[in-house]
Order: C-alpha cells, then sequence, then structure tokens
C-alpha cells in the first residue's frame, strides 16, 4: 500500500508509465490488410488468368475469412456451380484449401480459405519451369540449322530435311535452309525477362 495525502492507494490501482492504451482496429480495417495482397500487380494478375474478374469476387471474400461454398451461395449473386468452379480452379493452382466438416444428419460442407502467401511460390515455381523449357528450346535452335518448305508447313532440322530428300512431306514443295536468328533472339529477350530481378508495382 501507498500513502499519499493521508489516504492509502494500492498499487494494483496505479497504471505503469509504460502503459499506453491500444487502438482498436476496425473491422473494414482488417479487411483491407487481408486483401493488400492485391495492390501487388504480379499477384494481381495471377489470380485473375486464372478465374477472370467475376472469380475474383470470390477470392476477395476468402481472402477475409474461411467461408463454405454454402454460404458464399446465399450471400453472392454468382449461381453455385459458378463459384465451385473458381474455388476448384485455385484449389488446382495451390492458393486455396479446404475443410470438409460433417453435420449431424451426415452432410458434408466444404469450407474454403485462400493463403496469400503460397501465390507468389506457384508464380516463382511456373516461372523456374517456363525458363527451363525456353532455355531448352533456345539451345536445340542455337545447335541446329533448320529447313523449311515456301508454305511454312513444316520446319525440320538438316538430319530430317535430308533423310526426307528436302522435300516437304505435305505439300510436296522443296526444302529450303531458314535462318533462326530472329527466333533466337526472342527466345532470349523472353529469358531475360523471366529472369530479370521482379520489381513489386502496386496497382
Amino acid at each position: 500500500m501507498v500513502k499519499r495525502a493521508g489516504k492509502k492507494i494500492s498499487k494494483s490501482s496505479q497504471k505503469p508509465k509504460h502503459f499506453v492504451r491500444k487502438k482498436k482496429v476496425s473491422s473494414r480495417a482488417k479487411a483491407k490488410q487481408k486483401l493488400a495482397f492485391l495492390e501487388d500487380t504480379e499477384l494481381n494478375e495471377f489470380l485473375h488468368n486464372i478465374i477472370g474478374k467475376e472469380g475474383m469476387q470470390v477470392v476477395r471474400r476468402i481472402a477475409e475469412k474461411e467461408a463454405s461454398d454454402v454460404d458464399l451461395a446465399e450471400t453472392m449473386e454468382l449461381k453455385p456451380n459458378i463459384i465451385r468452379k473458381h474455388l476448384y480452379a485455385l484449389y488446382e493452382a495451390g492458393v486455396v484449401t479446404y475443410r470438409r466438416h460433417r453435420s449431424k444428419t451426415g452432410w458434408y460442407t466444404y469450407f474454403w480459405k485462400l493463403h496469400p502467401d503460397r501465390i507468389s511460390s506457384v508464380i516463382n515455381s511456373r516461372r523456374a519451369q517456363e525458363i527451363k523449357k525456353l532455355q531448352e528450346l533456345l539451345e536445340h535452335e542455337k545447335a541446329n540449322h533448320f529447313y523449311e518448305c515456301k508454305n511454312r508447313c513444316t520446319r525440320v532440322v538438316f538430319d530430317a530435311a535430308m533423310e526426307a530428300q528436302f522435300k516437304c512431306g505435305k505439300c510436296n514443295e522443296t526444302l529450303e535452309f531458314a535462318g533462326n536468328q530472329e527466333r533466337i533472339s526472342e527466345l532470349e529477350k523472353r529469358v531475360g525477362e523471366l529472369t530479370a530481378p521482379r520489381e513489386i508495382k502496386a496497382e
């Protein structure tokens, strides 16, 4: 107990000097924080390419909180089969998970959750796969000479052209040497774009 001006004051009633009242975060602010990842242009475009503008409505709903497809169908203007189509597409992309709940009556309800932190990993994985394919194609282009007919219905390497007696198997026109420097330049440019350090851009 602490005496002050003849009165006894309990220590428990004294506020510590370091006491700071925490500011309450509104539900609107919390929702905005959960949707902040959509400000990254690359992440936004990745999702948009999978499910389109319509499906982004579903993304925003399950990004804020876990929701069942039943709840989504009841509170959105989209048809249930359309909602499920978008959810399955996101699940196949690896950015959404679900849990199954069985009611007392035996019916199953599926609850869906979006994982924004997984989107960058999926993008990086797909980019790595594309880079690998492009580099293999680039090596193939640099290591060979190509021949094609004037109708451009056949394009083959030298050995295949010689085996075909330099005749197109489709139109029977003569196979002639076709330079591929422009194709090589395009591939090198694309590989350079994919391997360059990514800048985080906001919409």
